[in-house]
């Protein structure tokens, strides 16, 4: 014998009627709102992994050339591009260009610009402020400007704290 709702006692065919109606609807149905999962705070130091590499300007990248080779030839053990930030002061941040990791554990700073034909180094004063006031908040860190020049040679200086 085959079962079908007829054939069910009464408490138990209300049951599977209810089952297999579909629900009410007092509003009209609406899409479902897309919930995304919140970022990850990220530590105070460290930025959280971006979705896109930040880019670099030529400077920035022919110095990540002389830095490659630096790992190379076994003079550092590594160098990150844009990877720290360091709160200066209230609402002021600096984000160094190169943050460059020695053998012996120590860490540097690498700042890249470019020396212009007029003699000039390209960098704004609120950013050279940034930077001394950096080499004063982190005096263990060595602290570079690492200045392109004209002829393509690189002048590196470190700031003094």
């Amino acid at each position: 014998m085959r079962t079908t709702l007829q054939n069910l006692g009464g408490n138990l065919r209300a049951k599977v009627e209810a089952a297999l109606r579909p629900p009410a609807q007092s509003q009209p149905s609406r899409p479902p709102i897309e919930r995304r999962p919140s970022p990850a705070p990220a530590t105070p130091k460290r930025r959280a992994a971006p979705t896109t590499a930040p880019a670099m300007n030529r400077a920035e990248a022919a110095y990540a050339a002389v830095l490659e080779t630096r790992v190379r030839n076994g003079e550092i053990e590594s160098y990150a591009f844009e990877r720290v930030k360091f709160r200066i002061g209230h609402r002021c941040w600096y984000t160094p260009d190169f943050e460059v990791q020695r053998y012996d554990g120590r860490t540097e700073i690498h700042e890249v610009k470019v020396r212009w034909k007029n003699g000039e180094v390209g960098m704004r004063e609120d950013a050279r402020v940034k930077l001394h006031a950096l080499a004063q908040l982190r005096p263990k860190t060595a602290v570079m400007l690492c200045v392109r020049e004209v002829n393509g040679s690189w002048n590196v200086e470190r700031i003094q704290p």
